[in-house]
């Protein structure tokens, strides 16, 4: 899962696709990711996290969303097993409270890509491969 220019590439997290398309302060940052030449990567799992925060909300965008997702990043399919092994034993040994397993999976393909995860949820502050954008 190595970015196909040779570079550093960003794993987004649901949080940061939110922001962007809400078009909020954090969004606008997000935004600077989404416009660099780096890749991006968004997981089925983050498309399932939007899902059901939309569905959630009652907004009726998801599908224009998701199409300019599959447009400017590249959508990993679940994942992979050494995938999962490492998000286990991240969740066990280096998670906070409130920390997802699906937060540890994003996390364990930064990892294992060699990339940084973009995220507005704080819990992600322990993470080295995290750069967590604030307000």
């Amino acid at each position: 899962m190595s970015s196909s220019n040779g570079s550093m590439g960003f794993v987004m997290d649901t949080s940061a696709w939110m922001e962007y398309f809400r078009k909020s302060s954090i969004g606008h940052r997000v935004a600077e990711y989404v416009d660099s030449e780096e890749t991006l990567i968004t997981s089925t799992l983050v498309i399932a996290e939007m899902k059901r925060r939309y569905e959630q909300q009652g907004r009726s965008d998801f599908d224009e969303h998701i199409s300019f997702i599959r447009d400017v990043s590249v959508v990993e399919p679940i994942v992979e097993e050494p995938i999962a092994i490492l998000a286990g034993e991240i969740r066990q040994r280096e998670a906070i409270s409130g920390t997802s397993l699906i937060d540890c999976i994003l996390i364990a393909m930064a990892r294992i890509g060699g990339h940084r995860v973009i995220t507005k949820d704080t819990q992600f502050k322990v993470f080295h491969e995290a750069v967590v954008l604030e307000e």
